[in-house]
């Protein structure tokens, strides 16, 4: 903790450095917040670099680059999961995985001249400055009920808010009339930060066996066979009862679950008394076979989700207005950047 109370000096590179993370275990958009952060300064103009631990992966290079900006050159065991990931969703931007996030950096400043960096769950990372610490929350279980691990979910204490410079209370569809309240609950302990939301609604469903995609309203009364490995599956469950579709069963994994033959024979069981489909959460792609079920005869979807990326909470202002641009939150990221 040394690095929090100014006993040790952080490290600071040579560029701007934005990290997205969280107080809890488990999902709370920070992989999708990374990239639309990644895109955005992207279209600025910006050279970016995307930098991950790699959680779950193997590799022992270190640092390890997933992708040059064209695609991955790793797959999912070798890179983790969500790096794989951003390696696909993010032309143009370097993607690299590694524990030592400052020589990550340091590399990715000198082979890709990046300019901007943005770390993907780098808000515990104490050893390396950042110029913009975002925060998410997750309005389902936004405080990690309320106790440390192993007791709760929380990381940190709550009053680790106050670090951050921007909070984003995010799958707000879940709390509904109680999103006030949390916004109030969150300034208790994070002061006058900004707090933005973010919703997230099913989109679209890739087909495995055809790489065809339909409407998310394919879903609507539609018998389903659901599964993910997530950090909150039950927000995925919730999406899925926006579309209203018929859920016979729901296989919840655990987050980053490496699935195997006898995870498939397990939901072909599910499926196969029930008539049903089988749908997964658009992560599981990389995560899967796509012979498993399309061999028995039973069509496996991806459920792609759309996330409205953030817009400020009207919670923050005297005059009650919300500010409805998007880019009101990442207006923040340039003056920081300015300053160095």
């Amino acid at each position: 903790m040394g690095y929090t109370s100014g006993v040790r000096r952080r490290r600071r590179l040579p560029c701007p450095v934005i990290s997205i993370g969280n107080l809890t275990l488990g999902g709370t958009g920070k992989t999708p917040l990374t990239e639309w952060t990644a895109q955005w300064y992207q279209r600025q103009g910006w050279r970016v670099a995307v930098l991950s631990r790699g959680y779950g992966g193997t590799s022992t290079e270190q640092p390890q680059v997933v992708s040059a900006g064209d695609g991955p050159v790793t797959d999912w065991r070798t890179a983790g999961d969500e790096a794989f990931l951003l390696a696909h969703r993010l032309p143009g931007v370097p993607v690299l995985v590694g524990r030592n996030r400052y020589a990550s950096g340091l590399y990715a400043c000198e082979r890709f001249g990046a300019q901007v960096l943005v770390l993907d769950d780098g808000f515990q990372h104490h050893a390396l400055h950042r110029d913009c610490d975002i925060v998410l929350i997750d309005a389902s279980n936004p405080f990690g009920h309320g106790a440390l691990l192993p007791r709760g979910t929380l990381r940190e204490p709550l009053h680790a808010l106050r670090r951050a410079q921007v909070i984003v209370l995010s799958r707000i569809e879940t709390a509904g009339d109680e999103v006030p309240g949390l916004c109030e609950q969150i300034r208790r302990y994070a002061g006058r930060q900004p707090i933005y939301r973010m919703a997230v609604s099913p989109h679209d469903l890739y087909r495995q066996d055809t790489g065809c995609s339909v409407d998310a309203s394919w879903l609507q009364q539609r018998r389903v066979v659901a599964f993910a490995g997530l950090g909150n599956p039950r927000a995925f469950s919730a999406s899925l009862a926006q579309c209203r579709a018929r859920v016979a069963a729901f296989l919840a994994f655990p987050d980053h679950h490496p699935y195997t033959s006898a995870d498939w024979q397990a939901s072909l069981r599910c499926c196969s008394p029930r008539g049903s489909g089988s749908l997964g959460h658009h992560g599981e792609r990389r995560r899967s076979s796509r012979c498993g079920l399309a061999a028995a005869g039973t069509a496996l979807h991806a459920a792609h989700l759309r996330r409205t990326y953030p817009t400020r909470s009207a919670v923050n202002h005297p005059s009650g207005r919300a500010h409805a641009s998007c880019n009101a939150l990442l207006n923040l990221l340039p003056t920081a950047c300015s300053r160095r």
